[in-house]
């Protein structure tokens, strides 16, 4: 079977020569450094899903409340689902093991991105529920009105303004991520298709 010499790889038929000595070894150690990292990756997610549940039992058991204990643990558990879309690019990889990246290879990537910018939403959410909750304790024991300026007993309208900017920017960069999704997921499918075929 004759070879293109547009294609930079073999048929699938022709048979590749072994390859140097050099060029096994970084494959070989390649591999086991992908290997490595999802194992790291693993028990990262592990070890962050136990952390999450403990701080929320901590932080209830110490009388917080409960609106910050499930704001962190909602935070962590984004954290669990970034390091868990991470785990399966690298597993994705080592099962490939073909040169070069598709669109379709994006899409782990992408979907990180969103996730975390879904933390610093609720990072901000958390952050102003916290200042609300203040303001309103020190409004209902007139601490504004015996020795604290008034100003420090209103919420902040600098912090204010700069969370509604961020959570305005998160928005958008989420509406952006998500139409590159939906762009990205036909010729996801029409790849998947030629595979098949």
């Amino acid at each position: 079977m004759s070879q293109d010499p547009s294609s930079p790889l073999p048929p699938a038929d022709e048979k590749v020569g072994p390859l140097p000595l050099g060029a096994r070894f970084f494959d070989l150690a390649e591999r086991y450094i992908y290997v490595a990292v999802a194992l790291l990756l693993l028990v990262s997610a592990v070890a962050t899903i136990g952390h999450a549940f403990f701080n929320a039992i901590g932080q209830t058991w110490r009388g917080v409340g409960l609106l910050i204990p499930i704001f962190g643990l909602l935070n962590d558990l984004l954290l669990v689902l970034i390091i868990t879309e991470i785990f399966r690019a690298v597993v994705a990889f080592i099962r490939k093991r073909e040169p070069g990246v598709t669109v379709a290879d994006l899409t782990p990537f992408l979907v990180i991105g969103a996730i975390s910018l879904t933390r610093r939403i609720l990072a901000i959410g958390a952050n102003v529920s916290v200042q609300e909750t203040h303001h309103i304790a020190a409004q209902a024991t007139g601490v504004g009105q015996a020795g604290v300026p008034p100003s420090e007993a209103h919420l902040n309208s600098e912090f204010f303004s700069q969370a509604m900017i961020e959570l305005g920017v998160n928005g958008v960069l989420i509406v952006v991520i998500t139409l590159a999704l939906v762009m990205i997921r036909p010729s996801k499918v029409a790849s998947h298709e030629t595979v098949q075929r």
